[in-house]
């Protein structure tokens, strides 16, 4: 997991926490809010475009004040960022045969082919032949594994100096509106 911590160290900030509490924690909260919004976006501009539900799933959300988590809602999103199997140094690793199956469903450019009229024997054949390819395809990837495609790290080693310069600003903000 991946952390950025936020220190308040400056005698005149605390001086202005200390004398008007909301003021400093109001402008900091609403920049750790866009620093975190802004690493979801470095990251979804980062994830791989193969997999549009990676990247449309990826989000933030507040856990308590000060406190933001940017995650995904889909399962495969780790296998995606450290790889999985030999290709990845690790283990071998069976995926999910009905995930895969899914996705072969909804994608026309691997499927490659048009649906048969449902109830013909066409389309059991072509049923068939997506969960075949869907189990090849597993067996693929616990054999060989699949390469790290890296996109969170990178946006959080782009975003952090971002999260900071915003503090700050907010922080020098606060500031200069408590003293006029």
């Amino acid at each position: 997991m991946m952390e950025i911590r936020v220190v308040v160290r400056d005698a005149r900030a605390r001086a202005v926490m200390d004398r008007l509490p909301g003021l400093v924690e109001g402008q900091l909260e609403d920049a750790l809010r866009r620093g975190a919004e802004e690493i979801a976006r470095l990251g979804r501009d980062k994830a791989p475009k193969l997999f549009s539900a990676l990247t449309n799933t990826l989000h933030t959300e507040q856990i308590e004040p000060g406190h933001y988590r940017v995650s995904t809602a889909v399962k495969y999103a780790r296998a995606v960022e450290e790889g999985t199997g030999p290709a990845a140094g690790k283990a071998s690793y069976y995926p999910d045969v009905v995930a895969l199956q899914q996705y072969l469903t909804v994608s026309p450019k691997l499927r490659g082919f048009k649906w048969a009229r449902k109830g013909s024997k066409p389309r059991a054949a072509q049923n068939n032949s997506i969960s075949r390819r869907a189990k090849a395809w597993a067996w693929f990837i616990y054999l060989h594994g699949t390469k790290a495609q890296p996109y969170m790290r990178p946006a959080y080693e782009e975003g952090e100096p971002i999260v900071h310069m915003l503090a700050r600003d907010a922080i020098t903000r606060a500031c200069a509106e408590a003293q006029a």
